[in-house]
């Protein structure tokens, strides 16, 4: 944990530097075959001479390979171990520890696409988290733009993107991409992005002082919000939000009952420091008699 104090939040410009410094490659061809052909070569060499020694070198060649086919596979699996325990401690919220274990293992990962994009995916959810926003919707970017458009995870990410976007008040960019993802999220029918793209729906209609657009979504958004896991308790807090803003009454139950459902999945400090406008619902309880 010392470790994390020390380590400083990077500016937009850092994050596009480390980005383009760590691009993802596959593995090169040369290293891929330089052991089969430096056997062969092994093999040619101990048929033309007719000496022991030239015998026992194509099995010394083969120990060689296979040890070095071997080490590499390791290092792939350490890596993946690695980016797993990175992983978890995202999911566990520690989003400046991920940021920065993400960050320095990242370079490690330039040979192993597939970790590598997960290990970006989660500096772009902590820098989002962290409230960096800017440099939360480069990162977004740069996995969008190596994604097919129509790919479950370049959709997810475009979501996301929306409503980092949102957060920065940048409304007609998070409008554009929204609508025009409208459709790709209808055609996928995954219900983790049905949910985010809802979400994404009612931070915009709250951003824009539509609360009564918002509170069209209640009868609906529980159930869409559910394959989120706790993160659904943003879309709560903001729906209790919107109740309050059209609620004649400060007391009113349905206000509670939204807000109660939130802070069953997330502290309210953990709310409020992602929607500060959520101060105003600070000390609300669960009503009286009211239902979950």
């Amino acid at each position: 944990m010392a470790k994390s104090q020390v380590f400083q939040l990077p500016t937009p410009d850092q994050v596009a530097d480390h980005l383009a410094a760590n691009v993802p490659r596959g593995p090169s061809r040369l290293v891929s075959w330089l052991p089969m052909m430096a056997f062969f070569a092994v093999l040619v060499i101990s048929l033309a001479f007719d000496h022991v020694i030239a015998a026992v070198l194509p099995w010394m060649a083969l120990v060689v390979v296979l040890w070095f086919v071997s080490a590499r596979a390791r290092r792939v699996r350490r890596l993946e171990r690695q980016a797993v325990e990175v992983e978890e401690m995202a999911i566990l919220r520690y989003h400046l520890l991920t940021l920065e274990r993400a960050w320095q293992l990242l370079p490690s990962l330039v040979g192993v696409p597939s970790v590598h994009g997960r290990m970006v995916s989660c500096i772009a959810h902590c820098l989002d988290q962290l409230q960096l926003y800017d440099s939360a919707i480069l990162t977004y970017s740069f996995l969008i733009d190596r994604l097919p458009g129509d790919h479950d995870q370049a959709v997810r990410l475009s979501i996301e993107r929306s409503i980092a976007q949102l957060q920065m008040d940048h409304l007609a960019d998070a409008d554009d991409n929204l609508r025009g993802l409208r459709g790709l999220v209808l055609s996928i029918n995954n219900t983790v992005i049905n949910g985010a793209y809802q979400f994404a729906q009612l931070v915009q209609h709250v951003r824009t002082n539509h609360f009564e657009d918002a509170v069209a979504l209640a009868p609906v958004l529980v159930e869409q919000l559910r394959p989120l896991g706790v993160e659904a308790a943003y879309g709560h807090a903001l729906m209790a939000l919107s109740c309050h803003h059209l609620s004649d009454s400060p007391g009113t139950d349905e206000v509670d009952v939204w807000w109660h459902r939130a802070t069953l999945l997330m502290p309210a400090v953990e709310l409020i420091h992602r929607f500060g406008e959520l101060r105003v619902l600070d000390g609300r309880s669960m009503p009286p008699g009211g239902q979950v």
